[in-house]
């Protein structure tokens, strides 16, 4: 199960940054311009954790971030599974990494790690009934999908917008495609957008349409 500091109260303003890495730079704009959002992070990297630290990525607002050293994937139960790690640490992944990928881009594999996998569907079983998600933004490499399977039910009831990474031709074995992603949102009711905002194919579900919400998966300066 995963665990919170003792006595944590839920906050009321939520966002979810999956595939964090060691520059959250997404997670750190909503906190630069919301003072009462509070982060949720997952970040499987044990380095990508000590490099944000060492950084201090989150300048003063650590307070209202909280990381969950573990991957997201589509497993009914608290797993281990390899997790490839690479030279460019933004492509690492639960998924090996395909042979042409890697040459394209002249990346390497330079350790494979075993990390814990947990269903997204754990977060919300340990938040309140009622907890409400204005936003998820999912980069995990080839792992988008699963994600988003592993707790399609809650996503559906409780998240406003989503952000999802279709790279499933650079791994093994992977079927995170835009399409494959577009099919399953749009069972889900999600309405795909395009929004200032965000770089990646980004869903808006039609129950929270009415909500002003802030949202950012772009750099500012682009």
């Amino acid at each position: 199960m995963l665990k919170l500091p003792d006595n944590f109260v839920f906050p009321k303003k939520i966002k979810i940054d999956i595939g964090m890495s060691n520059c959250p730079m997404y997670s750190r704009d909503w906190l630069d311009q919301e003072p009462d959002v509070f982060v949720f992070g997952f970040e499987p990297n044990p380095n990508a954790i000590r490099q944000m630290k060492e950084n201090n990525s989150f300048g003063p607002h650590w307070n209202r971030v909280h990381i969950f050293p573990i991957a997201l994937g589509d497993v009914t139960e608290p797993s281990e599974m390899s997790f490839y790690i690479t030279s460019v640490e933004l492509s690492s992944s639960l998924y090996k990494p395909t042979k042409s990928f890697l040459e394209h881009y002249n990346f390497q594999v330079t350790d494979i790690i075993t990390v814990p996998v947990y269903p997204l569907s754990v977060f919300f079983a340990i938040a309140p009934p009622d907890v409400f998600i204005e936003y998820i933004k999912i980069d995990a490499q080839g792992a988008d999908l699963d994600i988003v399977k592993s707790a399609s039910y809650d996503i559906q009831q409780k998240v406003a917008y989503i952000t999802l990474e279709g790279d499933g031709r650079f791994y093994e074995d992977c079927d995170d495609t835009v399409e494959n992603i577009h099919t399953f949102m749009t069972r889900l009711g999600f309405i795909k957008i395009n929004h200032p905002n965000t770089m990646d194919p980004t869903y808006q579900n039609p129950k929270f349409a009415h909500l002003n919400i802030y949202i950012c998966q772009k750099p500012r300066n682009s």
